[in-house]
């Protein structure tokens, strides 16, 4: 089991309906008030994005119900890739692993244990680059080992984890990309 939780990163833009649904629910697990939160809000793209994202800011302004609060405020719009390449890094300076979850997730108030399990249990298989609490509807037949799960080769970017030893290994400008992609066991 966890020492402590690992902390959330929430990552907004310009969706108030989203994002606010996504915090309630978020503040519905039971692990959210041991949990720090940081919230992540990318600035405008265009002018006409002012609006949306002053509405986005003034719904994450005043959130209540974990251990801690930290919004983080773009003046300019890094774009959701490099949100969260920037704002993981950011994370993952102070702590060991983060959960990672975007604006327009709906948890379940059993998402943060389980996430915050997998993430232990996995910490030090060096084959594994994160977890992730979506599961894709899929028909089990009814012989599956219930104690089984299925690995995935790619991984589900509807809220994830990830941990520091990982990240730190990640070459996001891909200098190798043209001997990778050819490549079907690096693949």
């Amino acid at each position: 089991m966890y020492a402590m939780p690992y902390p959330v990163a929430l990552f907004v833009y310009r969706r108030q309906e989203h994002t606010h649904a996504t915090l309630t629910l978020l503040q519905k697990n039971a692990l959210a008030k041991e949990s720090n939160l940081f919230v992540f809000c990318d600035g405008p793209k265009h002018a006409s994005d002012h609006n949306a994202v002053s509405e986005v800011r003034k719904t994450v302004q005043n959130v209540s119900g974990f251990k801690n609060v930290e919004i983080i405020y773009r003046d300019n719009n890094l774009g959701l890739s490099q949100s969260i390449i920037s704002g993981v890094s950011e994370i993952l300076k102070t702590f060991n692993g983060v959960i990672i979850v975007e604006d327009d997730l709906n948890t379940d108030p059993g998402f943060l244990f389980y996430m915050n399990t997998a993430l232990d249990y996995y910490s030090a298989r060096p084959d594994i680059f994160s977890v992730s609490g979506f599961v894709p509807k899929i028909h089990i037949p009814p012989e599956f080992r219930h104690d089984s799960f299925l690995f995935p080769i790619r991984s589900h970017c509807w809220g994830w984890g990830t941990w520091r030893r990982v990240w730190q290994e990640v070459d996001w400008n891909m200098s190798d990309y043209n001997e990778f992609i050819i490549n079907k066991k690096k693949k």
